[in-house]
């Protein structure tokens, strides 16, 4: 049974609500609108900025934590 990220996603989700979720692929077929997405390749400042987002939209991270780095 093949799972897209979507299903990743939902599946995530359930188990773990309070986890903050980035998902990443050189393939993005179904992926679901409400989350953070990084399509493969991507650089190190790119990835920075969406994990720096997906923790600041959580609320696992103050706004102007990083903004020094």
């Amino acid at each position: 049974e093949s799972r897209g990220l979507g299903d990743v996603y939902k599946r995530q989700k359930e188990y773990f609500p309070d986890i903050p979720i980035l998902l990443m692929s050189g393939y993005a077929t179904d992926v679901p609108t409400d989350n953070a997405f990084l399509a493969k390749p991507f650089s190190l400042d790119e990835l920075k900025d969406a994990v720096r987002s997906v923790l600041v939209e959580n609320g696992k991270l103050p706004d102007n934590k990083l903004d020094s780095e």
